[in-house]
């Protein structure tokens, strides 16, 4: 009889112990404030967060939406490994990420508002623009000294300066 309550409660722990989730793979709603709707969010990447990543880079973007994808190179700010803001080529910015964090070779992957997005980090800001065209930005940065960026633009102005 005692072997019979020793193998059923081994078996229950065995069993709850099994059933716990994995971190990475949570499911959260987002608030819903006004205007805004409310969606499900899902990292899918099982991988752990790379805490060196912290900056703006320059990434390329990949974003899927029913049966549609878009690649971008775009610019993406992290902080400690996660994922803060995607700044748009029209100067508009993607933020309020929750959970999505980028692994020690650069790639993240998740879902959102019905899209799914898959970043490779390519490079540091300063590193994105290389070549005969481009050129150091004349801003200055928040200590007085000169933006390392490098811009196409005509004004000679980085997306942050102008």
């Amino acid at each position: 009889m005692k072997e019979k309550i020793l193998f059923c409660i081994t078996f229950l722990f065995l069993l709850l112990a099994g059933c716990k989730g994995d971190a990475n793979d949570e499911v959260t709603e987002e608030t819903e404030g006004l205007g805004i709707m409310t969606t499900i969010s899902r990292v899918r990447d099982t991988r752990t967060c790379a805490k060196d990543w912290d900056g703006d880079y320059c990434a390329d973007v990949a974003v899927k939406e029913n049966n549609s994808a878009n690649n971008l190179n775009l610019v993406v700010t992290i902080a400690d490994g996660y994922l803060k803001i995607i700044h748009n080529e029209d100067k508009t910015v993607v933020e309020g990420f929750e959970k999505v964090f980028f692994d020690e070779d650069g790639y993240s992957i998740f879902e959102t508002n019905g899209k799914e997005y898959q970043i490779r980090i390519l490079d540091k800001m300063e590193n994105c623009f290389k070549g005969n065209i481009s050129q150091r930005c004349y801003g200055k940065t928040q200590k007085g000294k000169r933006c390392k960026a490098r811009t196409l633009d005509e004004s000679g102005y980085c997306w942050r300066h102008k």
